[in-house]
């Protein structure tokens, strides 16, 4: 099977006080998150989220023992996320720390004793009016830097790595990310187009994570090398997207396009019960990969 290349990419960040920096602005009773991949109609991969007082506690996997667990401080922010490899073995942690607007201001990775020849890498964020800075600080003592430039709204609408030739552009319309490109110096590779459905965009798993600033945190979160960033914050819920792959460098070589599709269905409280995505990628004219995911929600 052919690597799913998937570039879910979307951010709208929003403004908060120095009040209640943990709240969600959702209050809600839920209690758990399905959620179950089917790769040509057969389970695949599965994953649950579980609840209480509105924060994920922890997440697990379909290996038995394999499981995330979240601590928050006293703000209602995480602040530490164990990555259990199984009984007794750590594959990694992870630490925040936060300013007095509940924005991430640095994390740390710190690997567990699964491998011991991981390192430690640091990240940490610098504000401007008009972009952010990433440092990430690997144990070696290399390090690397993206700069995240915003507009007006204070959009992230383009991200650079720093004495790199590629860069990724965000186009935004009412507060829905509708384009995400790929260049290479000025050369579009990878483009991913986005529709949105007339729903709001108003439950999403890290609400119950990040607080007031989850948007923005996620999306920072979310920074490594060759990680694909978060899908799903923007002020509607997506309806479709569909993303063609191109190589820069030899744009007539193949192209690779991927397809999603997003259904939601209500329960009679007006809260989210399910949603399902379609996604098909379709090499050179012919479907190499048929993934549907579906994803369900419980209440008290």
């Amino acid at each position: 099977m052919k690597k799913i290349v998937l570039l879910l990419v979307g951010l709208s960040m929003i403004s908060c006080s120095n009040e209640e920096l943990g709240s969600s602005e959702n209050k809600t009773d839920l209690v758990s998150i399905q959620e179950n991949q089917y790769l040509d109609n057969e389970l695949w991969r599965h994953k649950t989220f579980h609840f209480a007082d509105n924060k994920l506690v922890n997440i697990e996997y379909e290996s038995p023992g394999y499981r995330d667990e979240y601590t928050y401080n006293d703000k209602g922010l995480v602040s530490k996320v164990i990555e259990n490899w199984d009984v007794g073995l750590i594959l990694r942690t992870t630490t925040y720390i936060y300013d007095d607007k509940g924005r991430i201001i640095e994390y740390n990775k710190i690997p567990g004793n699964v491998n011991p020849d991981l390192s430690t890498a640091k990240y940490t964020f610098t504000y401007f009016s008009d972009k952010i800075l990433c440092t990430i600080t690997y144990e070696s003592g290399n390090s690397q830097t993206t700069e995240f430039l915003l507009d007006a709204n204070q959009n992230i609408v383009k991200e650079h790595e720093i004495n790199s030739n590629y860069s990724y552009v965000y186009t935004f319309e009412n507060g829905n990310l509708t384009e995400t490109s790929l260049f290479d110096k000025n050369v579009k590779g990878t483009s991913t187009k986005y529709k949105y459905s007339n729903l709001k965009n108003e439950l999403q798993y890290n609400q119950f994570v990040f607080g007031k600033e989850w948007k923005l945190n996620s999306f920072l979160s979310s920074i490594h090398p060759g990680n694909s960033i978060l899908i799903g914050l923007s002020e509607n819920l997506i309806s479709e997207h569909k993303s063609t792959y191109a190589d820069p460098i030899n744009p007539n070589d193949h192209t690779q396009i991927i397809n999603s599709t997003f259904n939601y269905s209500l329960n009679d409280k007006n809260q989210m019960e399910k949603q399902t995505i379609l996604y098909t990628s379709t090499t050179n004219g012919i479907v190499d990969v048929n993934l549907r995911t579906e994803i369900s929600y419980t209440y008290k």
